[in-house]
């Protein structure tokens, strides 16, 4: 047995971590081989096997980070002709190993499987490249012949160690910091509903996770720039942490699918944690991925358009018709306009035809009788002060609309292995009001294949019709928060499986929905995913709230594109009991932290103006509002920056965790910030969240400042409320600063050059 290193310089303290890993080369001079050692801050080993090879250690400043060694990779190939599956590793089965260094580079090379039932063929080739801090890594897989097919991939496999210190993210929500991740990370993982799915708003919604300790990181990133689907696996096994990258094969089935690992996989050290660790994503996102935004005047006319927006609301019309949803409207947008401060307000509209909700799908059209006539005046008093967007579900068919669905949505539809069956969500929907509780029944819906030119056209379709009727903007539910369906229909055009048709559809989907619309309309979705952040304007992320969360989405992708809303119990603010009431508070403080606009709330908080002025849930929607409108040059359209570390004594208050259909209470810090910066100028904002246990309540605390890390010298600061801007007086590059706020208040800094 012989060992292959790369040897890396140092890396304090730290590790463990995750996926991906495998293969550096250069041998150790260390080993009888006598071939020379590299010096680099990271040490990779692998270990020749009597039949293959094995990832045997990883070493940052001679820390190993391993738990144990094991298999590099795991395929699935079949057999065609019986079906048979046979699984092979990287560490037996292989005939022969080749290892060939090449100065920073290396290619390792296995062919000549020893199993009978694999093709003689068969070859896997992995390359590595390693400059300074960074490392990547490709795989291949070719020679399976005409009688054999790639089913799937697991690349890498590393078991890490893991301690109750160290921190592990992962790219559920905004971001997750799983702290003790041996004992935490299942339940993390679990609360995605299953498992890291990519893309999916409900699993994964970047492709990059990290590890890190005492400001010490490893960053791992899978830099595909086609957006692949792909699942993130981890598992507590044998006290260390396994993890894998899954993925479905292209054209799985089918023989002879040779196939290359898309993109990248990256592993780097940084120091930092998770907006470090967001910044090397970033870096990668916007020179090479194809899902990148886009820098074009008619995206920028949108963003302007739905980035001055400072609350939203949620109605139904068919619930109150539009008559009374017409006076609502007028009765809310009022409200938030007293004062003489405009605020602009975006409405989401749900149930807008006569048919309810989760129900046959796509053919919801045409629109109640009044809805044109109430756009028309709505746009007429407000103008672009009132943003209307309506609801239409873009993933989903109704089965139960039995001849339609035959012809025009099973054919287009994904299919599963047998593909007379095809992939499907249930729904229950009221089909009796009057009775109580409301009488409901199922519905089923197939998920529909967005690579199909008719399902392309029909939501399309949608788009222009929004349009013509006067709305602001569409918004297509599920796409970018639902599982992306591994397709299994070969008269569908697309690659069997596995691939990156999911994106390509939906991205072509969006692309001709803006260009068969007003350039300045804009495209919702529902939670966030970044494999369509170059088509989308604005994601609905108000579901986005979960313990130990951090905005590192918003470190990627704020100034780009919208964010909308986070958890906040809507029925809080009219509640007597404070724990509803805190959440309320708390979920609204979250979103302005985070760049997100307020909302969606419901319109009662005008309607019944009492409860509201009760509990100031009205005058703390507005001062929310106000700065994030008074301010969108930050909010909307500049860059987040790592929040500051407070000092002082900051109590906690109770959040909503959303966990699948129900919600958890948390604790966090009841005074929330973040910091922005609008390329001149840095804004830092704080709110204090916390309900008051009594007249006069406040929070003190601190923040030290340094000018030099915003690349600043010689500044001036102001202070800025909802309705005042105090006077620029110039301090230090850095200074430390104690705030005091009252329960419900909300303060912010801007940090500008000396004139």
């Amino acid at each position: 047995m012989s060992k292959i290193s790369f040897l890396k310089n140092k890396l304090l303290g730290l590790f463990v971590l995750i996926p991906v890993l495998f293969i550096t080369a250069c041998l150790d001079d260390t080993e009888s081989s006598g071939n020379t050692k590299i010096v680099h801050p990271l040490k990779i080993s692998i270990d020749t096997l009597t039949n293959g090879i094995s990832l045997a250690s990883i070493t940052a400043n001679e820390a190993e980070i391993l738990h144990t060694s094991d298999s590099l990779f795991s395929l699935s190939i079949q057999n065609i002709e019986n079906q048979s599956i046979q699984i092979i590793t990287s560490e037996e089965g292989w005939g022969n190993v080749s290892l060939v260094p090449d100065g920073d580079n290396q290619t390792i090379t296995l062919t000549n499987p020893t199993n009978a039932e694999l093709p003689s063929t068969l070859a896997v080739i992995i390359k590595l490249n390693v400059s300074g801090t960074k490392s990547q890594w490709d795989m291949q897989v070719k020679g399976l012949g005409d009688k054999h097919s790639l089913m799937h991939s697991d690349f890498p496999n590393i078991n890490l160690k893991s301690h109750v210190n160290d921190t592990f993210f992962i790219p559920r929500h905004f971001g997750i910091e799983v702290p003790n991740p041996i004992k935490n990370v299942e339940d993390a993982i679990s609360r995605s509903r299953g498992s890291l799915h990519y893309p999916r708003g409900w699993g994964a919604t970047m492709q990059y996770l990290a590890y890190y300790h005492d400001s010490q990181g490893l960053y791992f990133g899978f830099h595909d720039p086609k957006a692949t689907t792909k699942r993130f696996l981890v598992e507590v096994e044998d006290g260390g942490m396994k993890l894998s990258c899954h993925m479905e094969t292209p054209n799985q089935t089918l023989p002879n699918n040779n196939w290359e690992m898309p993109g990248h996989f990256e592993l780097d050290i940084f120091e930092g944690a998770w907006y470090e660790a967001a910044q090397i994503y970033k870096t990668w996102v916007y020179k090479s991925a194809e899902y990148r935004p886009k820098k074009t005047s008619q995206r920028a006319a949108r963003q302007e358009k739905i980035g001055s927006i400072g609350v939203w609301v949620q109605e139904s019309v068919r619930t109150y018709g539009t008559l009374s949803e017409e006076s609502r409207i007028r009765a809310f947008k009022d409200y938030m306009d007293e004062g003489g401060i405009d605020i602009p307000v975006g409405v989401h509209w749900t149930e807008w035809s006569d048919f309810p909700f989760d129900f046959m799908y796509p053919k919801i059209f045409p629109a109640l009788d009044g809805l044109e006539t109430m756009i028309k005046n709505l746009k007429m008093t407000y103008g672009d002060g009132l943003m209307l967007t309506a609801y239409f579900n873009g993933l989903l068919f109704d089965t139960e609309n039995i001849g339609t669905y035959q012809v025009e949505g099973f054919p287009y539809a994904t299919k599963r292995s047998d593909v007379t069956q095809v992939f499907t969500q249930t729904y229950p929907h009221v089909v009796d009001s009057s009775v109580r509780p409301p009488l409901t029944q199922n519905t089923v819906f197939a998920v529909m294949c967005p690579t199909q030119t008719p399902w392309q056209n029909t939501l399309v379709s949608a788009g222009r019709k929004f349009a013509n009727k006067g709305l602001d903007g569409v918004y297509f539910d599920q796409v970018t928060a639902a599982n992306a369906m591994h397709c299994m229909d070969p008269t569908h055009g697309h690659t069997i499986g596995g691939g990156d048709y999911w994106r390509s559809g939906y991205q072509k989907i969006f692309s001709n929905t803006h260009a068969a619309i007003s350039s300045e309309k804009y495209i919702n979705s529902e939670l966030a995913n970044d494999y369509l952040v170059d088509e989308v304007d604005g994601f609905l992320t108000e579901m986005f709230s979960v313990e130990n969360q951090v905005p590192a989405f918003q470190a990627v992708y704020a100034g780009k594109v919208q964010f909308i809303g986070s958890h906040s119990n809507f029925g809080g603010y009219r509640a007597s009991d404070t724990a509803d009431a805190q959440s309320f508070y708390a979920g609204l403080a979250e979103s302005f932290s985070y760049g997100a606009q307020i909302g969606r709330l419901w319109m009662q908080i005008a309607i019944q103006d009492q409860n509201a002025r009760s509990l100031r849930a009205g005058a703390y929607i507005k001062r929310l509002a106000r700065l994030r409108v008074k301010h969108k040059a930050f909010f909307s359209f500049g860059e987040m920056k790592k929040p500051l570390v407070l000092t002082g004594t900051i109590p906690t208050i109770e959040f909503l965790s959303s966990k699948r259909n129900a919600y958890a209470p948390y604790d966090a810090p009841a005074i929330l910030t973040s910091t922005w910066s609008d390329g001149e100028s840095i804004l830092v904002s704080f709110i204090n969240a916390k309900v008051p246990e009594e007249e006069g309540d406040s929070i003190t605390f601190g923040f030290d400042f340094d000018a030099s890390v915003y690349g600043m010298d010689g500044i001036r600061i102001k202070e800025v409320t909802e309705s005042s801007d105090g006077a620029y007086t110039n301090v230090a590059n850095t200074f430390h600063k104690d705030v005091t706020l009252n329960s419900y208040d909300a303060r912010v800094f801007i940090i500008s050059p000396r004139l």
